[in-house]
């Protein structure tokens, strides 16, 4: 441990420095003006309209304490230590002169400060933005706060408070300090009163001193700052250096409390305050009263600035008061939450840097009102920066140049802001009217906190929501396929009214939008989940840009409510009198921590992270490294969103070898050197981001790859081989095997025009399904049944009648029987047409001239026939939608004149061979649906886990699936058997699931981690880090007490029990695996009191209540060495078997758990039968009365327990690699990635009366247009 104690990283304050006059360095005027010898009381008019030079007097942090202009050595004890205190002495024989700052060998110097010199050197300009002039008489004291950005725009928050110190002046007598004049220190109560007939002039001088954070406490460093001013108001200089040393020792120690619902109590000065949190680690920490802009401007005026603002416009605020500057900028910095501004903000611009204001560039600044009229000249008169906005607080008014144009916020927006806000209370006066009179002074201000808390809440609520409504759509067009993400730009803004396109144009260019964009690709339903109606997307076209969803979004009634309102307070223990650096308070504090954690560990508190985060905090302080990290990383066990990353690679790159080896032991080694290794190379973490593409047509030739990859994030393609058959078709008459940007450009071009022409055709009377989009519609044709337009949609044929308001539906797809090229006489001529016959009326017959077209509307309707039909025998819906993305492309690729040649290669499905040719009859008769789940990456991915959530009483039944891709999980609808949303948690992929409780499910992951994962929000805000090595498998068990555990087993033979409440380990086991064995523990299951654990050649027996005892080790075979490649647990009738599959073949060793007799069987029964070829078995699961076991080939067999074969299932494409069970009697099963599609079987447990999957589609009565039928899809027979 070090000797020297630390401030700690989530200090309160950073500095706190102390600007203005004193006696050290008595008054200089800024500019000389005519000499002034006497300066008598009554002589002294020019004394008090001079600007006088201001110094920075003090610079204090929790761990030094700086006195540049002080000149002589302070003594800093209690609060700092010698070697942390620095003057500015004068040197002997110097008199007059200062010299330079000296410090003890050893001390920290003044750079050691937290603070750069730069900024601390324009502290004078920005303390006095007018200039320092002196007083005849005490003045009021005056507050005002700033905010600080540095290069990397990390942004510093300030609060000052300015007060007059009285002092006796007279003029200086040293000839070389001419036109200056010394102070003295006065007692108001008597040298006042003494000297008002002598040679000296009393005056009071001012000084500012201000308190320096990372976080915007703007109120809580007032009253802090408040608390400090009876001490040093009237106090001498020793006096006053003592009273700011203790003042800034102590408020060093409090710590801010991370992001949730744990505030922090602390007294100072005698006066209690409390530091809250922020409500969570995204948002914005708000300490500062959010009503002043609604004091002051309209609300159009509100609404037009915050425009200003989204659209990145040059803006002046002006005010006669420099405090209502920063408060007014930061208010509405908060209403534009979640974007941001990171251009040029300097809230309060000196007077003598008003020049500013010309500079180039996007800026805000603040402003006196005096300069009003100067400011005013440069828009009306100075052409390049005629687009300043100007914001007079005082007049209420926002000045616009009249050739500006600044589009205004979507009406469709602002209407419900405006309704909320309109009846606001904005003025307490007014609340005390109906209230009793206070004649507490802490009750009227409990009074004040509560309508300001309320008020608060309902302008973030409704400012949220008025974002919401403006951008919440936005995740539908943002595509993220492998790390390649694309906002389809062009199409959001379309998707707007027109008067609203110029605002989205403007805001999608912004800088503040590519970073908001960037931040919501991280969780695309963040803001999703905060609102009642989100528009939805058609599947297969775009969305029409001239059709505006009527569901505007509107915010859950729960955001309007505190979400503090029950906020949780620690008192920090009394500082008492000495400083950081004698670490006694530090050690009252961890007591405290210790005793609150090991309170709230017995209570399972969802305050533990907190505390935890506070206490890791205080170690890193008292230099305790490796426990600091212990907390840190117990912290992102309970709540990962509070884990401070950056804090934690700072300790690490400090660490000695020492703390290394000893780093090394932990469990979570591997994630700790990882931000190690991150930190150490220095990487730019803003390059790793994810940039989202916005432009549709690339900037250089693409390759297949790089096609294959474009085409899908503009959700043109929608599989590799799509991809493929696209890139093949443009470039079938190209010599070069990539497609050049212009070529890409003119099919994009002719494929988005397609698209609007499409989604704005009208069919009159007939209204079409949520997600029957159009995809093709023909020219003025002649039929057998009169002339019009023919319309083919996703599931129906269409005949639009030339000169009527009907439109008649010809035929649905699933019914078309043929389409054929027939060439029937009419008028004394054979011309060519095409004929569609019907499956269900032999006697149906349509017959169409399509001059031109005939065969490209044959090849269209077979194609989506055969999709139709493929989708019917495999029960996958999504084969009709590939078909009809095929059927819009070829279409596109016609129009651009491509050959025929290259058209035809887009099709695939009137190709393939019927699918009812290619399943069994078993096959048939069980499968119920086949589910594609539509990932961010274009590959198909590995199903690695499954398991069933059975309904509740707060959400419906799901079946959540672990896919191969980096860390997702897929959420299915368990009643329709649908996608319905997926998300990622970690970088390496999920290996297995289980359901805990009624409210989560645990993710186990190659990254040695657990994520627990709330059923209900989707988020992983716990992860625990146990493990040694990749997870494999877990398992619950309940003891006779009805305790319940939690167990998790890693590849590595590690068995960890954990609480399910706790969330802590309570019990760890550790499987002695022979050589052979190491690593490849990847199954276990509990029967009775033991373990049995399956490695890839031996199965570990071993009893985990007495775990002292021994393990038993079976092998499959004594002389032969033999793999294992699955196991399950089945239950007979009284005993339990253990089944593994073997040798990679169809053999299945079995051995009762009781007796622990063995008994082999080998179903292959000859060379040839399928059973032989299916490359051994990969997963097996017993249900009811079978066993149902998934092979390499992707065949599922059925057998019973007696180890007999009932029946084969042969769909999938891949080896099975997940299986589960649902309260249907259902069995869902996952391949690997060369498939990648879910398939639901009934099995014999599946009741007569489950609901069966059925799509109900409906159509138009023939009759009535708009009176809606049910018509049911064939999909639905078994």
């Amino acid at each position: 441990m070090e000797n020297h104690f630390k401030k700690m990283c989530n200090s309160l304050i950073e500095i706190c420095a102390v600007v203005g006059m004193d006696q050290d360095t008595g008054l200089i005027p800024s500019s000389l003006s005519p000499k002034q010898r006497n300066v008598s009381s009554s002589n002294h008019s020019y004394l008090f309209s001079t600007m006088f030079e201001t110094s920075v007097l003090a610079q204090v942090s929790g761990e030094t304490a700086s006195f540049p202009q002080t000149p002589c050595e302070v003594n800093g004890e209690p609060f700092y230590p010698k070697y942390g205190v620095v003057s500015s002495p004068v040197k002997r024989g110097a008199k007059g002169r200062r010299g330079s700052l000296i410090h003890v060998h050893g001390g920290p110097k003044p750079a050691d400060l937290p603070l750069s010199q730069e900024v601390i050197s324009n502290l004078p300009a920005l303390c006095f933005p007018d200039g320092a002039f002196v007083s005849k008489k005490r003045k009021p004291v005056s507050c005002h706060s700033m905010v600080f950005t540095d290069i990397e725009g990390n942004h510093t928050y300030c609060m000052s408070m300015t007060f007059f110190r009285g002092f006796l002046l007279k003029e200086s007598e040293d000839d070389r300090s001419l036109g200056k004049y010394e102070l003295f220190f006065m007692d108001e109560d008597v040298d006042e009163r003494t000297m008002q007939d002598s040679s000296y002039a009393v005056c009071y001088v001012p000084t500012c001193c201000c308190l320096i954070s990372k976080k915007p406490y703007f109120n809580l460093m007032k009253d802090c700052l408040s608390c400090l001013l009876p001490q040093v108001l009237r106090s001498d200089a020793r006096s006053f250096r003592l009273a700011l040393m203790r003042f800034v020792s102590q408020l060093a120690m409090v710590p801010i409390p991370p992001a949730g619902s744990l505030g922090i109590e602390f007294e100072l000065c005698g006066v209690r305050h409390l530091v809250r949190p922020a409500e969570n680690p995204e948002t914005r920490l708000i300490d500062m009263e959010l009503h002043y802009p609604f004091l002051y401007f309209s609300l159009d005026d509100i609404l037009l600035l915050i425009s200003c603002i989204l659209t990145q416009q040059r803006i002046v605020f002006l005010s006669s008061s420099y405090s209502l500057l920063t408060p007014i900028i930061e208010s509405f910095f908060t209403f534009i939450q979640p974007f941001s501004w990171s251009f040029t903000y300097v809230p309060i611009l000196p007077s003598n840097l008003l020049d500013l204001v010309d500079a180039p560039g996007v800026f805000i600044m603040g402003c006196h009102a005096q300069h009003k009229h100067q400011i005013h000249r440069f828009v009306t008169e100075v052409d390049e920066v005629s687009s300043i906005v100007i914001a007079d607080i005082d007049e209420g008014q926002v000045m616009i140049h009249r050739d500006a144009k600044i589009p205004r916020l979507p009406t469709y927006a602002t209407d419900m802001f405006k309704f909320r806000m309109k009846n606001a209370e904005i003025d307490f006066e007014r609340v005390l009217v109906e209230r009793q009179t206070f004649f507490n002074v802490e009750e009227l201000q409990q009074e004040r906190v509560k309508f300001v808390r309320k008020f608060q809440q309902l302008v973030l609520a409704s400012a949220q929501e008025m974002i919401l409504r403006m951008f919440s759509n936005i995740k539908d067009v943002v595509v993220q396929r492998e790390e390649d993400l694309f906002f389809d730009m062009e199409n959001f803004i379309e998707s707007k009214p027109f008067d609203d396109k110029e605002f989205y144009k403007e805001v999608c260019q912004s800088h503040s939008f590519s970073a908001f964009l960037r931040d919501l690709i991280r969780d695309l339903d963040v803001m999703a989940q905060k609102v009642g109606v989100v528009p939805k997307l058609p599947s297969t076209r775009k969305r029409s840009s001239t059709t505006v969803s009527v569901h505007v979004p509107v915010i859950a009634d729960q955001f309007f409510q505190n979400p503090q309102a029950d906020l949780s307070i620690y008192v920090l223990p009394p500082f008492g009198q000495e400083g950081i650096y004698s670490g006694r308070f530090y050690g009252v504090y961890s007591k405290s921590l210790d005793e609150k954690i090991s309170d709230l560990m017995a209570k399972s508190s969802s305050l533990v992270a907190n505390y935890l985060y506070l206490r890791g905090m205080l170690r890193a302080s008292c230099g305790e490294n490796l426990e600091a990290i212990d907390d840190f990383f117990l912290v992102s066990s309970r709540n990962v969103q509070l884990f401070p990353k950056k804090i934690v690679q700072e300790i690490l790159c400090k660490l000695k070898d020492a703390e290394l080896e000893k780093l090394r032991t932990r469990q979570y080694w591997r994630k700790a050197e990882t931000l190690r290794m991150q930190a150490e190379e220095k990487q730019d973490f803003r390059r790793d981001r994810k940039e989202v593409l916005t432009s549709a047509i690339p900037s250089a030739p693409l390759t297949l790859s790089e096609f294959v990859k474009h085409v899908s994030r503009l959700q043109i393609a929608d599989s590799r081989d799509a991809g493929k058959r696209l890139f093949h078709a443009l470039t079938f008459s190209s010599k070069v095997e990539a497609v050049e940007p212009e070529a890409f450009a003119a099919f994009y071009e002719a494929y988005t025009m397609a698209t609007s022409e499409a989604t704005s055709f009208s069919l009159r009377n007939i209204r079409l399904e949520e997600d029957e989009d159009i995809l093709k519609i023909s020219k003025l044709i002649r039929t057998d049944r009169g002339m019009g337009f023919l319309v083919l949609t996703k599931y129906r044929l269409f005949l639009l009648e030339n000169g009527t308001q009907s439109c008649d539906t010809i035929i649905s797809v699933k019914d078309i029987r043929n389409v054929e090229i027939t060439f029937p006489t009419r008028l004394l001529r054979r011309t060519a047409s095409i004929q569609v016959t019907s499956e269900s009326k032999p006697s149906f017959s349509f017959v169409a001239w399509i001059t031109g077209e005939n065969e490209f509307w044959r090849d269209c309707l077979l194609e989506m026939k055969a999709g139709y039909s493929m989708a019917c025998g495999f029960k996958d819906l999504a084969i009709i939608g590939h078909a009809a993305k095929n059927v819009i492309i070829a279409d596109v690729l016609r129009q651009c004149d491509f050959p025929e040649e290259s058209v035809s290669l887009v099709f695939c499905f009137n190709t393939q061979k019927d699918s009812n040719n290619q399943l069994s009859d078993h096959t048939r008769k069980t499968l119920l649906k086949r589910v594609t789940l539509p990932l961010q990456d274009i590959e198909k991915a590995t199903v690695e886990s499954l398991i069933y959530l059975p309904a509740s009483k707060d959400s419906s039944e799901k079946v959540w699936c672990a896919m191969g891709s980096s860390g997702v999980i897929v959420v299915i609808d368990g009643a329709a058997l649908e996608y319905e949303k997926h998300m990622s948690y970690a970088k390496e992929r999920v290996t297995c699931l289980l359901t805990v409780g009624q409210h989560h499910v645990w993710a186990g992951c190659l990254d040695n981690t657990i994520y627990v994962v709330d059923i209900f929000t989707g988020e992983a805000d716990q992860q625990l880090s146990g493990h040694r090595d990749s997870l494999s498998h877990m398992l619950q068990t309940e003891d006779e007490r009805g305790v319940n555990t939690v167990w998790s087993a890693s590849s590595n033979g590690q068995i960890v029990g954990w609480d399910p409440v706790t969330l802590t380990a309570k019990k760890e086991l550790q499987v002695k695996l022979g050589r052979k064995d190491e690593k490849t523990l990847h199954w276990f299951c509990a029967v009775g009191r033991t373990f049995w654990c399956a490695t890839r050649f031996s199965v570990y027996v071993l009893d985990y209540v007495r775990d002292k005892e021994g393990t038993k080790v079976l092998t499959p075979m004594q002389d032969k060495q033999m793999s294992i490649d699955c196991a399950c647990v089945v239950s007979m009738f009284e005993f339990c078997q253990v089944w593994v599959a073997c040798d990679k073949r169809a053999h299945i060793v079995t051995w009762n758990t009781a007796t622990y007799e063995k008994k082999e069987r080998t179903l292959c029964k000859c060379k040839d039968c399928s059973i032989c070829k299916c490359g051994g078995f990969t997963k097996m699961m017993e249900v009811g009365e079978q066993v149902w076991v998934g092979s390499k080939s992707g065949t599922i067999y059925v057998m019973s327990k007696t180890v007999d074969l009932e029946m084969e299932l042969s769909l999938h494409e891949d080896r099975i690699r997940a299986m589960c069970i649902t309260d249907h009697g259902l069995v869902i099963t996952g391949p690997g990635s060369r498939d990648g599609r879910i398939a639901v079987w009934k099995s014999h447990l599946a009741e007569c009366s489950a609901p069966k999957v059925v799509k109900v589609d409906t159509a138009p009565c023939e009759v009535d247009g708009f009176q809606m039928i049910r018509r049911t899809s064939s999909l639905s027979s078994t």
